[in-house]
């Protein structure tokens, strides 16, 4: 009887283990559809849990397995997916081999992606859901030389805007260093000034929404992900490090508006951005747009013990770590015919 049930056990473990999903699908970026809960792209089932999927990938792309779609909507679809259906890292995003070794995964949940860059190859990645398991092998074609003789500047330089097939061309001599003046509107009004953005690529697409197209041509600013690059009166004329082609493309260039001389060293991976003219008084703002000190103004009513001169020079160190300028009202005696001879008392703690 014992022996009955151990082979029980034993059969209904190994049918559990070889019960594979309806379906499998990889969520990321470009070749993969997109982030969404609700889609993806999904793979070729090979029999006994093993699924395939082919693709050109070109530049940097993320992205995770799924053993379903979320049918649900908003934030709930997307904790629907992370917990019932998403294949990624333990922890944190994890960068990837496109040798063909396999590379263990679990449904981890919201804790990251994977993540390698292609060079234009075809690409093909394979599932093993019962070893919970990947590979992505290069599967040949003509990789991408995204170095091509020429540089553009995309996005919002010379009354341009965000398409895939317009930029601004740059000359030069020897296909290395580019040049351009360029002006720059300032569509967007933010707090501190009237900005535009833009980064660069060697390669225009066809049509004007084809993004995917030139991914791995494309050369941004070197920043934190998820944010852009400010160009402030510091970087003017220095020189700015940007990512390899095809790495982090989504960071643009946040640049107040103005005419500018942009110089781009594409084997470098650098760029020298300097102004020609604009920078000045932002409408409606009050401050330049390319200022780069801050002063506090520091006053309220009665605030002579607090405020005044030997107060605030015993704390200048303390002060000075984060503002150039202090301005102070002096202490007035404020009669009803009384005119202050001195307004304000300037600190200087640069």
């Amino acid at each position: 009887m014992k022996k009955t049930i151990t082979l029980f056990l034993a059969l209904v473990a190994s049918m559990l283990t070889l019960q594979a999903s309806a379906a499998m699908y990889i969520v990321g970026d470009g070749p993969f559809g997109g982030w969404t809960p609700s889609g993806g792209v999904e793979m070729t089932s090979q029999g006994g849990g093993t699924y395939t999927y082919s693709a050109t990938v070109n530049g940097e792309v993320y992205f995770v397995f799924a053993d379903g779609r979320s049918s649900l909507t908003g934030d709930a679809a997307w904790l629907d997916f992370n917990s019932n259906y998403r294949y990624g890292p333990s922890s944190g995003d994890q960068e990837v081999a496109v040798d063909g070794t396999w590379i263990a995964t679990s449904k981890a949940g919201d804790h990251g992606a994977y993540y390698f860059s292609g060079n234009g190859s075809n690409y093909t990645f394979t599932f093993d859901e019962g070893n919970k398991r990947f590979k992505i092998s290069s599967g040949g074609g003509e990789p991408v030389n995204p170095t091509t003789g020429n540089l553009y500047i995309l996005g919002e330089a010379g009354g341009n805007s965000w398409d895939s097939n317009v930029g601004v061309p740059m000359t030069t001599a020897d296909g290395n260093v580019f040049t351009a003046q360029v002006t720059f509107n300032g569509e967007h009004s933010e707090e501190d000034a009237n900005v535009s953005y833009f980064s660069f690529t060697t390669k225009l697409s066809d049509s004007s929404d084809d993004w995917d197209a030139i991914r791995a041509y494309r050369l941004s600013p070197v920043a934190d992900e998820g944010t852009n690059f400010w160009v402030t009166p510091s970087m003017l004329g220095n020189t700015i490090q940007l990512n390899e082609l095809g790495v982090n493309v989504d960071v643009a260039f946040r640049i107040p508006a103005g005419t500018y001389t942009i110089t781009v060293n594409v084997s470098g991976r650098t760029c020298v951005i300097t102004r020609d003219s604009g920078g000045g008084v932002v409408a409606g703002k009050g401050w330049p747009a390319m200022y780069g000190g801050v002063m506090l103004q520091g006053f309220y009513w009665d605030s002579y013990d607090a405020t005044k001169w030997t107060r605030l020079t015993e704390k200048a160190d303390e002060i000075g770590q984060y503002f150039d300028l202090v301005w102070v009202p002096t202490r007035v005696a404020w009669m009803p015919t009384a005119v202050p001879a001195a307004w304000a008392t300037c600190l200087s703690i640069g």
